[in-house]
């Protein structure tokens, strides 16, 4: 079977979180690979990138062009490029690649990173062929036999969520978004009949909406609770809760995954070094999520099926005298005007069933066209009304 594989090695928001507490789950920041075919695509470069590395290393995989799609270029999605091993060596190929963080190219935020006093190794001291890639929202490129789809998603600063498209299958990725009090537009679009849904899911709703402790309306986050809604409104299959906040113990991470699943069943709290199979019959861990991918049936629109009637079977003919026959041949005249009367009348019925029957699925396409819209208008104030509300959010922490 032809690989499509994800695998997590880097699962926390905001900042690294090593310790006792931390351990099951795991405390790097943002990373997570996936491996399509030949491809090798790295979502994010937070400290759990250095994993990334050191597994090229001893697979022997340096000859394998790898592409990083960054969300956005804050501390805890971009701090493990540094220490990704796989830049220093002769050869080998890296692309990063993000949309427009309406301060600076991609290339100069790599160079402010690798530059003293910060790193003492410089940019263009690296070894390997490193390249900066930006894109635009709604963007479409291959990697290989992948297709990879960017949008803007909602934070502080410009993010981007990604979905990439293999073999008939999808995973899309979210993270570092705040959702709205409707489902967002954009992100129920990016992610509608996705195999795989990682979604940001870093607060409760009690610590998002105020009950615990200060509010985090306008931090550009999201919760369990959002994100089972995203998953039911684009009806994916298994949904990642990821970007766990750095305080959340082990425990209180499955204690949020368990209230997710009363929402959304097909859910799971992504965990570092966990991999599974996208669309695969087996899975690769003990720990691995699989899903078949049968897909919930839409209920499709009736149509009018007419059946026209039969000619009338044929009489066998009679033996009669020439008085007879000129009698049956009046008779059978009659009989034939009358057959194509009834026939001509026949086709004016079934026409006129088939114009009824177009007229009622015109007016059945109109009407799923206005509710179309009505539906994205009414999204769309609430997508405004959400971005309003994170702007004041983010005025009143400031």
């Amino acid at each position: 079977m032809t690989t499509f594989e994800i695998q997590f090695h880097g699962v926390r928001g905001s900042m690294a979180s090593p310790g006792v507490h931390t351990a099951q789950v795991g405390g790097n920041t943002s990373c997570v690979e996936v491996r399509a075919g030949e491809q090798r695509i790295v979502f994010d470069a937070g400290t759990g990138l250095r994993t990334v590395g050191e597994r090229m290393m001893s697979e022997r995989g340096l000859g394998t062009k790898t592409t990083i799609l960054l969300s956005h270029v804050h501390w805890d999605h971009i701090q493990g490029l540094p220490f990704f091993t796989p830049i220093y060596v002769p050869g080998c190929e890296i692309d990063v690649v993000s949309g427009p963080n309406g301060f600076m190219p991609l290339e100069q935020v790599l160079r402010r990173q690798m530059s003293p006093p910060f790193f003492p190794v410089a940019f263009d001291d690296l070894a390997s062929r490193l390249r900066a890639t930006d894109v635009r929202p709604q963007d479409h490129f291959e990697l290989g036999d992948a297709m990879v789809t960017v949008a803007r998603l909602n934070h502080p600063d410009p993010v981007y969520g990604y979905r990439v498209e293999y073999g008939g299958r999808s995973i899309v990725y979210a993270t570092d978004t705040e959702h709205y009090r409707c489902v967002d537009p954009t992100l129920r679009k990016l992610a509608a009949g996705a195999d795989v849904l990682i979604y940001d899911a870093q607060y409760t709703p009690e610590e998002y909406s105020g009950q615990a402790g200060p509010a985090k309306v306008g931090w550009g986050h999201s919760t369990f609770e959002a994100a089972a809604e995203l998953a039911r409104a684009a009806e994916v299959g298994q949904l990642v809760l990821f970007h766990h906040d750095p305080s959340r113990s082990d425990q209180a991470v499955a204690d949020i995954e368990a209230r997710a699943q009363i929402l959304f069943t097909d859910t799971v709290a992504a965990r570092e070094g966990v991999t599974f199979a996208v669309g695969g019959e087996q899975p690769l861990t003990s720990y691995s999520v699989q899903r078949s991918l049968q897909r919930r049936a839409r209920p499709r629109r009736a149509t009018l099926e007419l059946i026209g009637a039969g000619a009338p079977p044929a009489t066998p003919a009679t033996a009669l005298d020439s008085k007879q026959a000129s009698g049956v041949e009046v008779e059978a005249t009659s009989a034939r005007a009358e057959a194509a009367s009834e026939a001509v009348g026949v086709e004016a019925t079934s026409a006129r069933a088939e114009a009824a029957s177009e007229a009622v699925t015109a007016s059945g396409v109109a009407v799923e066209a206005t509710r179309q819209r009505a539906e994205s208008e009414t999204e769309e104030r609430c997508a405004s009304d959400g971005r309003a509300n994170a702007s004041e959010g983010r005025a009143e922490a400031a």
